[in-house]
């Protein structure tokens, strides 16, 4: 039982069982010695952890507690040559089940989201000790259902659209210097979208 004016109650002890399938599906075809197109349809899962079992809110039941997963289908691109190597791909995904807390510090039990982005990235070594890399990301991660702090289409927070870097390195057999640039776009504090963190 939740005992009065407790935030957090613990239920009885018991034993929880969960089972869960991950397939995947992919495919890659080699158009020519140097290129490479690829695509992948799979199903990924969480199990609950203890806490999320057993550290539970007055509105929350131990039964309403499921397994996250998160559904998603990826096509791209890979090249590879002499002294660059190169990836670009779209992806889109669905998640559900997954628990958060929201603005008002409410644990959500079937927060469900979507998530459509691209991904980029390459490798140059330009001479033998010198190489450049670079990795980036742009994503849009919306809410996909609605609650009394949540609406379906609001932005995810803490999920910044734009997150990127880039290394400069010298690697050598006396040592390793890199010089790295890091970007983190802007991004909601809160479930609301009514606070930005820059």
């Amino acid at each position: 039982s939740n005992p009065s004016g407790c935030l957090y109650f613990r239920p009885e002890s018991q034993t929880n069982d969960f089972l869960n399938t991950a397939p995947e599906l992919g495919f890659v075809w080699r158009t020519t010695d140097d290129i490479s197109l690829f695509s992948n349809l799979r199903r990924g899962f969480r199990a609950p952890q203890a806490t999320e079992l057993y550290r539970l809110q007055a509105e929350q039941t131990i039964e309403q507690v499921k397994s996250e997963t998160i559904d998603s289908f990826e096509v791209g691109v890979h090249g590879q040559q002499k002294t660059i190597s190169y990836e670009l791909l779209a992806f889109a995904m669905r998640k559900d089940n997954y628990i958060f807390q929201d603005s008002n510090r409410r644990n959500v039990n079937d927060g469900k989201s979507k998530h459509i982005g691209i991904e980029a990235g390459f490798a140059w070594r330009i001479m033998q000790p010198v190489y450049l890399n670079f990795a980036g990301t742009w994503a849009k991660h919306t809410y996909d259902f609605d609650n009394a702090v949540v609406t379906s289409g609001d932005r995810v927070d803490t999920a910044p659209d734009l997150v990127g870097s880039m290394q400069l390195g010298y690697e050598a057999s006396f040592g390793h210097t890199e010089l790295e640039w890091v970007h983190n776009d802007k991004y909601f504090l809160e479930t609301t979208n009514s606070y930005e963190y820059e």
